[in-house]
């Protein structure tokens, strides 16, 4: 049986507790995320230090294959990936300002 293979982006703007967690830690928590691929973080302010900061801002850039999903519903399994981020300690917020569907391929 033939499925379906879609890859979305999520983006938003999220803001770090480096005091907690390095910032390395936390993209690698998101990439845990069942369904992560990949996880970028590009700060809003460069000039900011991204160490021991209450409050480092910038985009956050995933990346989401709905493959590992036996029936993947896009609103209901997008939504839980990014309340999974938002729960993750050192996450002070997300905002998720773009999803959209990357590529359309049948495997």
């Amino acid at each position: 049986m033939k499925r379906e293979s879609n890859t979305y982006e999520i983006q938003g703007r999220a803001s770090i507790d480096t005091t907690l967690t390095t910032q390395q830690e936390v993209l690698a928590d998101i990439r845990s995320i069942r369904g992560v691929t990949i996880v970028s973080f590009s700060p809003i302010n460069e000039d900011e230090p991204a160490t021991s900061n209450k409050n480092y801002v910038g985009i956050l850039d995933i990346k989401v294959d709905n493959f590992p999903f036996e029936r993947f519903d896009k609103k209901r399994d997008l939504q839980n990936i990014i309340n999974l981020i938002r729960r993750i300690p050192a996450i002070n917020f997300f905002r998720p300002d773009l999803i959209n569907l990357l590529e359309n391929e049948t495997l």
